[in-house]
């Protein structure tokens, strides 16, 4: 891809050798099923009690396909997109440990301050909740976390290549 820095090949690297797709599916599955489980245990008085109406039969049928299902988006969608954000930081770090070059770095921190530059002049008359959700439900950290730690990164390998 033009004008990504080169970085994203160890990167990317990381996610293949970690297993992280397949990490990412199975934690997924497991979660959906797990609170999807809970939401039926927590309704199981509506569930499972008869119904002595037509409404009541469809208001039960409602629930029943409904609130476990609803329930089971609300907890894991969030856990997953935490996750998610765990496995970029990761995949990231490992790039950071194998880079023995500052200016790969310093371009990397460069096109993520620049990637968070657009992104507060694009949202910037938008409602504060409506970037904050945006940016609790990204898969990746934010841009200008990335910039920092990166920008860190290269002085670090700066200061240890001078100091050698």
């Amino acid at each position: 891809n033009k004008g990504l820095p080169e970085i994203f090949i160890p990167h990317e690297l990381w996610h293949r050798n970690n297993k992280d797709l397949k990490k990412i599916v199975f934690a997924s599955n497991t979660l959906s099923s797990v609170f999807l489980g809970l939401g039926v245990f927590m309704g199981r008085r509506v569930i499972f009690s008869p119904a002595t109406t037509s409404m009541g039969s469809f208001g039960k049928t409602v629930y029943t396909l409904s609130v476990p299902t609803v329930f089971s988006g609300i907890t894991t969608i969030p856990l997953m997109y935490t996750y998610n954000r765990h496995q970029e930081r990761r995949a990231d770090q490992f790039a950071i440990a194998h880079t023995q070059n500052p200016e790969e770095l310093e371009r990397t921190a460069a096109f993520f301050q620049k990637r968070h530059t657009e992104f507060v002049e694009k949202t910037y008359n938008q409602p504060p909740l409506a970037v904050a959700i945006k940016q609790i439900v990204d898969t990746h950290p934010t841009d200008l976390e990335r910039a920092l730690y990166f920008q860190k990164a290269a002085d670090e390998l700066r200061a240890k290549q001078k100091s050698v």
